[in-house]
């Protein structure tokens, strides 16, 4: 069993970021920052403000992350699934979306679907995929 070092995780990536600001370091940095919140949230006696603070910290560490991936490159899939995610974090594990139309995913962005993998196709209508676009490719 290997004991993660997060914060010797983080400095390796950020290091990597300086050599070559590719967008896999930046979701992998994103990652990090989800993994911290977790860690955060599942830790006990520690004060609310604490809490509340380095929650808002990791957060936008993680959000700031993906929207480097997606900056980087913006028509991989997986930047936008990346800070995807991180929204994804704080949405409540209780709020359940039902599409308008069963089987069928919402993606306006016809230079991306030839890239997006068959399984997400496949969803169950109880799923909303979302794909988060620029205000200048929405229709």
């Amino acid at each position: 069993m290997y004991i993660i070092n997060i914060q010797n995780a983080e400095t390796h990536i950020l290091h990597a970021i300086t050599l070559s600001s590719e967008s896999q370091y930046y979701r992998t940095l994103a990652d990090v920052n989800l993994l911290k919140i977790n860690i955060l949230l599942n830790q006990q006696g520690v004060s609310q403000e604490i809490l509340q603070n380095q929650f808002r910290t990791f957060l936008a560490s993680a959000q700031g992350a993906a929207q480097s991936a997606v900056n980087v490159d913006r028509t991989d899939y997986q930047n936008w699934l990346s800070l995807g995610k991180v929204y994804e974090s704080v949405v409540p594990s209780t709020l359940k979306v039902r599409m308008n139309k069963p089987n069928k995913p919402i993606l306006k962005h016809e230079s991306l679907t030839h890239k997006i993998p068959q399984f997400f196709w496949s969803l169950p209508d109880s799923m909303l995929l979302i794909k988060i676009l620029p205000k200048q490719n929405r229709r």
